[in-house]
């Protein structure tokens, strides 16, 4: 017999940061964008060691059923403007009962 199929639904927030910090990722994350908003001459943006020049994004995608769990490092390197956009893709029906632990 066929397990029981279950309607999955996603849903996304986006979020601004200009300071660094530590940032604890949504439980049901499945999948993110981090895009350095500043302008030509901006601060390039740190994340999880990862350098991003002004104008360009990176994006880490989870197969169905995956997560991405934990806290993040976001810094700036540069004297230029600080602006830094992410936007987190996350189950709002997840195809498991509780977030991992």
């Amino acid at each position: 017999m066929f397990p029981k199929f279950r309607a999955v639904g996603y849903n996304f927030v986006s979020y601004i940061y200009t300071e660094i910090q530590q940032l604890d990722i949504d439980p049901w994350c499945n999948g993110l964008t981090v895009r350095n908003a500043a302008g030509a001459g901006g601060a390039d943006v740190i994340f999880q060691g990862e350098r991003i020049p002004p104008g360009v994004s990176i994006a880490i995608g989870g197969n169905f059923g995956e997560v991405i769990r934990g806290r993040v490092d976001l810094s700036f390197d540069g004297a230029g403007a600080r602006l830094c956009v992410i936007r987190q893709k996350f189950y709002i029906n997840p195809p498991f009962d509780a977030p991992p632990a």
